[in-house]
């Protein structure tokens, strides 16, 4: 499986939540496979929350433990060692962790690293995550931010390509910064993984505007590193849900309210029409000839229902749905009841994005 990483050019979208549910549904339904995380955010949000959550600080006191570690289990240590496995220039430290240098490109081979000895094992630190997920911490410790410049950048992703590329046994997933433009981490990331992009977004014409930044953005990467990873789909998400049935075209599994279906349908028809048509060699699917968009919507995008009273216990507990159970729960905030329905409701929606990614073209 190809890489997948999830991007986008605005926080709030529900990227982290979704992208950790994401990790665990992939789990536990390829449990032959080992799954990597690879959290590229400097905040290190889905960190905190795969390793525990809010509840007791659980998820702050295991990342300390994480760091802790030598050689370190980060995403910011293992790009370092990209980096200069592919070159004698170290990344340095620097206050401005979004400034770069603009350097000539040169050709550089890619050298495979040790990615394991920069990854934890999820399930020793939060039983409640399968026992198959890793992760490699996001943030780059807590003291100092590394920035690297355009030429360390590309042999990063150089060796990056070449690293992950080895791990037979691996399905890799990588969060990125919600920034509005990239940071070095996600372009290192975007270079290295040529993967498959999912854009979690809400379903408003401020998100579908920064869709449009990103796009750019990505177009620019594409045309400087020659190649990079591709959408795959976009997600509309936190939308409100009348009941669980088909709602064509706008969710093959849902059926949001009234006013979000003629929202969700204009911004699909956007998407399909304009963006699409603009940066067409950005998605992985391309767009019809003949203007027939409805597949192609079918494919590209779909709807996510607000997660609700599981959503904050999935945060507080740091609890994916695809471990979480029925019934009461007792968090630091409050005590949750789960109702079974909505639980599996909010599995079978998750499964929805498993199916879109499991099925992307190789």
């Amino acid at each position: 499986m190809k890489p997948v990483l999830f991007c986008s050019h605005k926080g709030g979208p529900g990227k982290t939540s979704l992208l950790s549910h994401t990790v665990s549904q992939w789990a536990q339904t390829h449990p032959d496979r080992k799954v990597l995380l690879i959290d590229c955010s400097v905040p290190a949000d889905v960190t905190r929350l795969v390793l525990g959550g809010d509840h007791d600080f659980k998820g702050e006191e295991n990342f300390d433990k994480v760091l802790e570690l030598q050689p370190r289990r980060t995403a910011t240590a293992l790009f370092e060692r990209c980096a200069s496995a592919n070159s004698q220039a170290a990344a340095a430290p620097s206050r401005g962790w979004l400034s770069r240098k603009a350097e000539p490109q040169s050709a550089l081979q890619g050298v495979s690293v040790d990615v394991e000895s920069y990854i934890v094992k999820v399930s020793d630190y939060n039983p409640a995550v399968p026992c198959n997920v890793y992760l490699a911490a996001g943030g780059p410790g807590k003291s100092e931010i590394v920035s690297f410049t355009t030429e360390q950048q590309r042999a990063a992703a150089e060796s990056l390509q070449h690293s992950l590329a080895s791990l037979a046994v691996y399905d890799v997933f990588v969060d990125t910064d919600g920034d509005l433009s990239f940071s070095d981490y996600t372009r290192i990331a975007l270079m290295g993984s040529a993967g498959l992009i999912v854009v979690p977004s809400e379903a408003s014409f401020t998100d579908y505007n920064r869709l449009l930044t990103f796009c750019e953005e990505l177009k620019l990467l594409h045309t400087q590193a020659g190649s990079a990873a591709k959408l795959l789909a976009v997600t509309w998400n936190k939308v409100n849900v009348q009941k669980h049935v088909p709602c064509l075209p706008v969710s093959s599994t849902l059926t949001p309210t009234k006013a979000v279906q003629e929202l969700v349908g204009t911004l699909n028809q956007h998407l399909a029409q304009k963006v699409t048509l603009k940066y067409a060699d950005l998605f992985v699917y391309p767009a019809p000839e003949d203007r027939d968009f409805s597949k192609f919507i079918e494919a590209v995008t779909m709807v996510v229902q607000d997660f609700g009273v599981a959503g904050f216990a999935a945060q507080d507990l740091g609890m994916p749905f695809a471990t979480m159970k029925p019934g009461m729960l007792h968090g630091g905030q409050m005590p949750y009841d789960i109702k079974a329905d909505k639980l599996e409701r909010l599995q079978e929606n998750i499964m929805e994005l498993v199916f879109k990614i499991d099925k992307a073209p190789q």
